[in-house]
């Protein structure tokens, strides 16, 4: 039980940090990973629009099959679940984690506006 309840925290944190935070874009900026993550032409569209998101940018200017799976949250849910249940060796909690990691980031999501 404690380990399906740790496992459905680490699916929401990484939800909420990856969709309600700046901070992948900030972390490839200050490592200099410009392969990794597009800051710059992300940088430079965030100028003409300021309410455009990472996830909006990548939709739009690099479309295609990984780009909307990393930005569909049910998707990111899905694939952070499967990684974490099988590394510790608990595929049986797929269906509770991904549900209860979901559940919970839409929660907080919501109430963060």
């Amino acid at each position: 039980m404690t380990l399906m309840i740790f496992l459905i925290s680490v699916v929401a944190m990484v939800l909420i940090i990856w969709f309600r935070t700046e901070a992948f874009v900030e972390y490839c900026h200050l490592l200099g990973l410009d392969s990794l993550c597009d800051y710059r032409g992300y940088n430079d569209e965030k100028k003409n629009d300021v309410r455009l998101t990472y996830h909006d940018y990548l939709l739009r200017f690099h479309h295609g099959f990984l780009t909307r799976l990393l930005t569909c949250p049910i998707c990111m849910s899905m694939w952070i679940t499967i990684f974490m249940c099988v590394i510790t060796l608990s595929a049986l909690h797929i269906p509770v984690v991904m549900v209860g990691g979901l559940t919970i980031y839409l929660i907080i999501d919501k109430l963060l506006g």
